[in-house]
């Protein structure tokens, strides 16, 4: 609930928040554009981070170094080079990319805490 109420102030005063920071109108409308594209994105993020918090606490930690390091690397880092170098795509894209990147986490963090088998670890040399 608190990730919600945080995007919607994102959302609503982005271009506010641009102006502390910058007078050219490109810029606070640029900036404005991808404030709100992550603002729609942080209750997932929030959830995210919950759940990568739980499964590390009850000891799969394996599952969580996986996912984040697959999903930085192909969908965050080679999503937004091949987005804004190879295909030409602005600042738009590259977040848009690092949206997708959460989105990624967020899913798979969902499946898998869904499926429980992180509430029963198998450990290595248990009996």
């Amino acid at each position: 609930l608190m990730m919600v109420f945080t995007g919607s102030l994102l959302f609503i005063f982005a271009p506010s928040m641009v102006r502390l920071f910058s007078k050219d109108m490109a810029v606070i409308a640029l900036c404005s554009t991808v404030l709100r594209m992550v603002a729609c994105s942080e209750p997932f993020f929030g959830v995210s981070n919950v759940l990568e918090g739980i499964l590390q606490g009850a000891g799969d930690t394996r599952f969580s170094f996986a996912v984040n390091i697959i999903a930085i690397w192909t969908v965050r880092i080679l999503g937004t080079y091949i987005f804004t170098r190879l295909l030409g795509f602005g600042l738009e894209a590259a977040w848009g990319c690092m949206i997708a990147h959460n989105m990624t986490t967020f899913l798979c963090y969902t499946i898998y805490y869904r499926k429980g088998k992180w509430a029963h670890p198998i450990t290595e040399g248990a009996e």
